[in-house]
């Protein structure tokens, strides 16, 4: 993930996550800074060396302590967010696990079924991290919501037409 803000301070900032390895680089001024360890950067001002140190992550928030400034790159996910991207996984688990349910619509479970869900709960967590207002979140998990259910139906009559 490549995120660019603004700061009054120290001008652009950029930060760039590695989604697979977790690896980072920051920017200041599209000058891109010295790793000295692993979350720890080395921004020449011309003047002096500044240490800035990279915390958390994109996905559960990230920000940066330059001179004992907490600079936000992103925010951290709400109670809300969490529970309703959890609710994705719960929901499909219920309905995959009752055989009743399945008669009805059938979805898929295990390995398939798991990692369908967990990319859309993926999905659901940046999605709503776009939106600005509750409403908007809600009709987006709602949506997201139902196109896991619709993966996982049509996963199911592969599954099925395979077998």
């Amino acid at each position: 993930m490549f995120i660019t803000i603004r700061h009054d301070s120290y001008g652009e900032i950029s930060y760039d996550e590695n989604f697979w390895s977790g690896k980072k680089a920051v920017f200041i001024g599209g000058k891109e800074l010295v790793k000295e360890r692993k979350n720890v950067f080395l921004y020449d001002t011309g003047d002096r060396v500044i240490r800035v140190t990279a915390k958390g992550s994109y996905w559960f928030g990230a920000h940066l302590e330059i001179e004992g400034n907490n600079v936000v790159i992103s925010r951290k996910p709400t109670w809300y967010e969490i529970l309703f991207s959890a609710l994705i996984y719960g929901l499909m688990s219920a309905w995959g696990n009752s055989p009743y349910l399945c008669s009805i619509v059938p979805v898929v479970g295990g390995a398939v079924g798991g990692l369908i869900w967990g990319v859309m709960i993926v999905v659901n967590l940046w999605a709503m991290r776009e939106m600005d207002s509750i409403p908007k979140k809600l009709a987006a998990w709602l949506g997201i919501l139902v196109a896991t259910f619709v993966l996982s139906f049509l996963a199911a009559l592969v599954v099925r037409a395979g077998a």
